[in-house]
Parts: C-alpha cells; structure tokens; sequence
C-alpha cells in the first residue's frame, strides 16, 4: 500500500476511536470491523474514551490518544514498542480543512433502520470528488462528545473532510460503511457502557521502546 493511500485511511481508522459519546468518566465501546462486504473475518474491538484520552485495544496492540498533550501512540503490546506522533501541526491549513469539511453533502435517504438497539437514519455521501463513497447509519439516542471532536479536527486530513462532516449529522453513528477504489471498510457499533477503564488503559508501560 503506498504512503499517500496510507495517509488517506488514517483517519478511518481512528473514527470509532475519535467518536465517542459525551459521557461522566470512562466509556467503553465495543465495535465490530471488518473489510469487504460480508462479517467473515470481522474483529472486535474496544474503544475506551476518558476525560482526556482515548485508547482502540485490538488483538495487534493499542491506539492511544493524549488530547492534553496533542499525541498519538501506536503501542504494540507484544514486541513492547510505540510510536509516537504529534497532532498539533503548525504548517496545517485550516481554512483548507474547513472549507473541505463544508463542502461534504450527506443525503438524509429518508430510512430508518434498526442497528442493535438503536433505530438510525441512513445518510449517504453525495458528489463525492475523494473518490469515496459512504452510508452512515446515525442514531439521535446519543450524539458526539465535544472534545473527540474536537480531537478529529485535529487529525482529519481534506482528503478524509467527511469523517469530520458526519459530526454535523445530529447524532452518533452507530454504523458506517466505507468504500473506497478497491478497499472496503464497515464498522458497527455492538454495546457502550460506562465503567472505570482498567489501570494503564491509556498508558504506554514504562520500558516499552519507541516513545521516549
């Protein structure tokens, strides 16, 4: 996969780790993801979001998000490394971003669907020129803490403007499918809950190379 389709699908990557509802304490999501059109081979996944982090914990290791300190950490729990990488770009173009961002149309197709417990409008992307094409199934039953928001701002790219457009939608999105050329990309959200995150959720342990 070259560097710049790399880029591109970052921040699809991070949505449901980006997204999490406005909440007192630690949320836990679970969410299943998977690639092409079918459930074979789907994973499950747990986004944990905190007063001011947040953590994506799968099989391969965890994605942790410092919102005080503007970092990202890609931890890989069996080899014992992390990578570290700013959020706060001083070079950024936000006007650009912006005007991206609003330049993104949803269509609101006029379904309502059931996804788990939750009933959602399907929205689907329109006159797309990133040559991605999108359903997103949006519940009002919750909607989108502020500061994961705000934290998307600050990784969203103009070429992926409509992960940050989806906030504009009234709601959360409990299910999103994402095609784009050849790849395809779903995620669903199963259960969310609020509980106390286990201790070191959002930490890399000391030791671990990489981060220092």
């Amino acid at each position: 996969m070259s560097s710049t389709l790399s880029r591109r699908m970052a921040p699809f990557c991070v949505l449901t780790l980006l997204a999490a509802p406005l909440a007192l304490g630690d949320t836990l999501m679970v969410i299943r993801e998977g690639s092409g059109p079918a459930d074979d081979g789907a994973t499950t996944v747990q986004f944990w979001s905190g007063r001011d982090r947040v953590a994506r914990i799968d099989g391969n290791g965890r994605m942790i998000g410092d919102l005080a300190a503007g970092m990202l950490y890609i931890v890989n729990d069996e080899a014992k490394t992390c990578h570290a990488m700013s959020t706060r770009n001083p070079d950024r173009d936000l006007h650009a971003l912006q005007a991206a961002v609003e330049a993104v149309r949803f269509r609101n197709t006029g379904k309502s669907e059931a996804i788990g417990p939750w009933q959602a409008e399907v929205h689907e992307l329109t006159d797309s020129n990133s040559g991605i094409d999108m359903v997103v199934w949006i519940t009002s039953e919750f909607g989108v803490d502020p500061a994961q928001r705000a934290y998307m701002e600050s990784v969203v790219t103009p070429d992926s403007a409509a992960m940050l457009a989806i906030y504009d939608l009234g709601g959360f999105p409990v299910r999103s499918e994402i095609q784009m050329g050849p790849i395809q990309m779903w995620t669903e959200l199963e259960s969310i809950e609020q509980k106390a995150a286990p201790a070191g959720t959002y930490e890399v342990p000391a030791g671990y190379s990489g981060c220092d």
